[in-house]
């Protein structure tokens, strides 16, 4: 198998790396949010789940000298969005671990009442979101105004993608 590099002078640079080192500022994390939005709805237009979306799985590739394209990684835990994994079993215990692990898995994923789906991914990408918003203080009161709008928007998908289904 052979793979393209996404980097700089042999170093790749995370989301997360960038996020935690605040090399880039409020205008390259707008712009690298749409993109990470617009390579998600690629996926999924290709009627697949990532599953595991979360800023160490986005690198950042240098185009140009202040543009940064996000390039999204790591498809171990893809599934065709028809074909998602059983509902997870977990102990009440192993659901707080696990959640307290995998801060970017929706909720009804661990609790085993809801199987993956865009939905879920759109979550993970929730996550991202609020961790870029908390880098940015004029930000910081918009994060719950946005978490309400995220939250609003995949219970519509939900039920679209409920209706569609009957």
């Amino acid at each position: 198998m052979v793979t393209q590099f996404h980097g700089e002078k042999g170093e790749s640079l995370t989301l997360l790396t960038a996020l935690k080192k605040k090399k880039l500022d409020k205008p390259h994390f707008k712009d690298i949010l749409k993109r990470i939005c617009k390579g998600l709805s690629h996926v999924h237009d290709r009627h697949i789940l990532h599953n595991d979306l979360k800023s160490n799985n986005v690198l950042l590739e240098k185009q140009k000298e202040l543009h940064w394209n996000p390039v999204i990684i790591d498809f171990r835990k893809a599934r065709f969005i028809t074909d998602p994994k059983p509902l997870m079993s977990l102990t009440a215990s192993s659901q707080k671990s696990y959640k307290r692990r995998y801060l970017h898995n929706a909720p009804e994923i661990v609790a085993g009442s809801g199987r993956q789906s865009v939905s879920s991914d759109v979550f993970s990408l929730r996550k991202i979101v609020l961790d870029i918003l908390d880098l940015l203080p004029t930000a910081k009161l918009l994060n719950e105004q946005f978490w309400t709008i995220l939250t609003n928007a995949r219970r519509s998908m939900n039920s679209s993608l409920c209706c569609k289904s009957n």
